[in-house]
């Protein structure tokens, strides 16, 4: 690969993590707590409801940029697309094991919030508003909260994976 091409694969590459993970930061440190200090239950969905439409859109188009300049980078990281399903690869080269790792959690990170996408935040959304007390609705808001905790935590782990992989691991011998 030409080195002008891998370094475009590898800035669109940290700047569709950096837009993933940033929302997801902005989200939670910003977005959450303000809403959480409005009276107006049904305002404070709204906002998140609105605020995670928008940032689906972003967050979309970053996960579809990592995984397209992810498969294009593989080579470059000692995974040619030949060897992609090579048991022995995988297994006995420790970039490769770096990888593979990353991308479980990648797989994990996606059906984690697809599932928060698509059931747990649009019920706990409409339970804020039509009955923001109620059991059902606490705990609905606390799933969606727990879903996005954890996801925010697979993302950091990823990203951590990412800087062993390209700077060394550190756990290595």
């Amino acid at each position: 690969m030409n080195h002008t091409l891998y370094f475009f694969l590898v800035l669109v590459h940290i700047l569709a993590a950096t837009a993933w993970i940033g929302g997801m930061i902005f989200i939670a440190a910003v977005v959450v707590p303000y809403a959480r200090r409005l009276k107006d239950r049904a305002a404070a969905a709204d906002l998140i409801q609105v605020t995670g439409k928008l940032y689906k859109r972003v967050g979309h188009s970053s996960l579809g940029l990592l995984i397209l300049t992810g498969f294009a980078l593989l080579p470059a990281r000692g995974v040619p697309h030949s060897k992609l399903f090579d048991l022995q690869m995988w297994t006995s080269n420790p970039n490769a094991q770096i990888l593979g790792l990353k991308l479980i959690l990648f797989v994990i990170m996606v059906g984690l919030g697809t599932y928060h996408d698509i059931a747990v935040g649009p019920r706990a959304t409409e339970l804020m508003r039509t009955a923001p007390g109620s059991p059902e609705a606490l705990r609905a808001r606390a799933a969606a909260s727990w879903i996005g905790r954890i996801n925010m935590i697979i993302s950091l782990v990823i990203l951590g994976l990412a800087v062993a992989l390209v700077r060394g691991n550190p756990f290595a011998g």
